[in-house]
């Protein structure tokens, strides 16, 4: 599997030759890495110098890079391969009606995937309220989104354990999902969302997709087509984090940045998730991000079957290694 490489807290990072970026940190130490087999590349913190060349370089290999910090998350790219012009003409012309449709399915696949989670960890859901409103075009997508999505999430969050829960409560003020809050549940779940924005971006660029042309999601966000396609895989990170606090503490900063003792065992969760295969298909959701990113721009050329571009997360169909037994 292609690599994403996570850069905690970098003072500098420049380029050598036309094949690799060096990596500088305060301590005076740096290294060097090879472009080839990178994916996607996770700057976490506030404070780095990333050199103009860099971002020419990463993009003649098509490498995304999602920085993460206190204000958020940021995905910066420059889609120089156009692959297949086609593709996005046909993408810049679709009518409100067809951009409605792809929304509504990757929206309706994430609160599917959170039922799926809940039903795994025998705690029936709550129903998802006005689908039919939602498909007959009666509601507005994004406030059908919130209301349905708040009621799962309530559910979620009793996932944690209860003394995870008590500390995440008297140390950070817990309130569950609020994507800004400091505390080590939303810090990690955003960290894992950066992680899959930055692989799904590449798989959409690869597709000949326009990540800053969207579907729902506004043209002021950089990569909205991005947010539009991962809401379907957000389910997976949900997941990761959720077993990883349950087993490990995680531990914020002076910065309110996760440690990097605390990212490592989450990201090994979340990579254990996503590349455990689907018993009925034998493909992994790493794969989905990149096949159903070609199965969506098929979609957009030729208008058939738009069920073929949706990827719906349920745990009991994953198979696990030994090593790796589910949780």
């Amino acid at each position: 599997m292609p690599l994403t490489l996570f850069l905690y807290k970098p003072l500098l990072i420049t380029r050598k030759a036309r094949s690799s970026i060096i990596v500088h940190y305060n301590s005076g130490d740096y290294r060097e890495y090879k472009l080839r087999d990178i994916s996607s590349i996770i700057v976490i913190g506030s404070k780095t110098n990333i050199r103009s060349d860099v971002l020419s370089l990463l993009a003649s290999y098509n490498i995304p890079l999602a920085v993460v910090n206190k204000l958020g998350v940021s995905i910066l790219y420059n889609p120089i391969k156009v692959l297949h012009p086609v593709t996005r003409m046909s993408q810049y012309t679709l009518s409100e009606e067809e951009k409605r449709a792809i929304a509504y399915h990757y929206i309706r696949s994430k609160l599917t995937g959170l039922k799926n989670i809940l039903k795994y960890h025998r705690i029936t859901p709550p129903p998802i309220l006005y689908d039919e409103e939602a498909f007959n075009r009666d509601i507005d997508l994004l406030k059908w989104e919130s209301i349905n999505s708040r009621r799962l999430w309530r559910h979620v969050i009793r996932l944690l354990k209860d003394s995870v829960i008590k500390e995440l409560v008297e140390k950070y003020e817990f309130h569950g999902r609020l994507p800004r809050h400091n505390d080590p549940f939303n810090k990690a779940l955003s960290l894992l969302y950066a992680l899959t924005y930055s692989v799904a971006t590449r798989a959409l660029l690869a597709a000949g997709l326009d990540p800053s042309y969207g579907v729902l999601h506004k043209t002021r966000y950089s990569t909205p087509l991005t947010f539009d396609y991962t809401e379907m895989y957000k389910p997976p990170c949900i997941h990761a984090t959720i077993n990883t606090l349950n087993n490990f503490r995680l531990e914020l900063d002076s910065e309110g940045i996760l440690t990097k003792a605390s990212i490592k065992p989450l990201v090994k969760e979340y990579f254990r998730i996503i590349t455990a295969r689907n018993k009925n298909t034998g493909k992994t959701t790493y794969h989905y991000i990149y096949s159903k990113a070609y199965r969506l721009a098929e979609y957009i050329r030729f208008k058939k079957n738009i069920r073929r571009i949706v990827y719906i997360y349920n745990p009991s169909n994953l198979v696990f290694g030994r090593r790796n037994k589910g949780q």
